[in-house]
C-alpha cells in the first residue's frame, strides 16, 4: 500500500503484476532447464559414444548439470509451472548424474589401467 500511496485499487493492481512478473520469471526459468537438460543429453549421448571420453568435458558437463538442476529449485511452483513439470526435470537431472557418474567412474577405471 505504501509504494501505491495508500491507493486500495493500485496496490491490487500492482501486487498482481508482481505475481504475474515471478510466473513469466518461473515459466521461463524451466523452460531454460529444459533446453540446457536436452542439450545436456545430447552431449552427454555423444561422449558415451566414445572410447576414453576427455575428463575435461565430462566434467564441464557435471557443472552444467548441477546449474541446471539448481535452476530447477529457484522455479517457483505457486506460479503456473506445476509441481509435477518441476519433478520431472528433476528426475532428467537425477538420470543424467547416473550416466554421467558412470562415465566418469569408466574413464577413471581405463587412466588407472593405462597406467599400470
Amino acid at each position: 500500500l505504501e509504494a501505491c500511496r495508500n491507493d486500495l485499487d493500485g496496490a491490487v493492481t500492482h501486487a498482481a503484476s508482481l505475481q504475474e512478473k515471478a510466473a513469466n520469471a518461473s515459466t521461463g526459468r524451466l523452460a531454460q532447464a529444459r533446453e540446457a537438460l536436452a542439450q545436456l543429453e545430447l552431449e552427454l549421448a555423444e561422449l558415451e559414444a566414445v572410447e576414453g571420453p576427455d575428463a575435461k568435458r565430462i566434467r564441464i558437463l557435471e557443472a552444467t548439470l548441477t546449474e541446471t538442476s539448481c535452476s530447477l529449485d529457484t522455479v517457483d511452483i505457486q506460479s503456473d509451472v506445476s509441481r509435477e513439470e518441476r519433478r520431472n526435470e528433476l528426475e532428467r537431472c537425477n538420470a543424467l548424474d547416473v550416466r554421467l557418474s558412470r562415465l566418469s567412474a569408466a574413464h577413471r577405471s581405463a587412466n588407472h589401467e593405462a597406467r599400470e
